[in-house]
């Protein structure tokens, strides 16, 4: 699981990574779903179930990465400890 600290610019906006959108296969204009839980978020691509889609991504993995609720929360935690470290420097 790779770890990124984004900014959030004045408008509210944050810039994935290029090496996290092309490992998620996301390109302009792809939706995302954002999960909150505490002070916990999660981002998650909305994949269209039509066949057109698929045939212009034949790149798209046949079987997306799923992390289990603890794995995203060790990830969340290491991230806040990384951003907590950063600042105390």
């Amino acid at each position: 699981m790779d770890i990124q600290i984004l900014t959030v610019s004045p408008e509210g906006n944050v810039q994935l990574p290029e090496s996290m959108r092309k490992e998620l296969y996301l390109h302009s204009g792809d939706q995302l779903a954002i999960l909150v839980n505490g002070d916990s978020m999660m981002l998650k691509p909305i994949r269209p179930l039509s066949s057109e889609y698929f045939k212009n991504r034949s790149e798209e993995p046949a079987n997306p990465p799923v992390y289990r609720e603890e794995e995203v929360n060790e990830v969340v935690s290491q991230v806040i400890r990384k951003v907590r470290d950063r600042k105390r420097t």
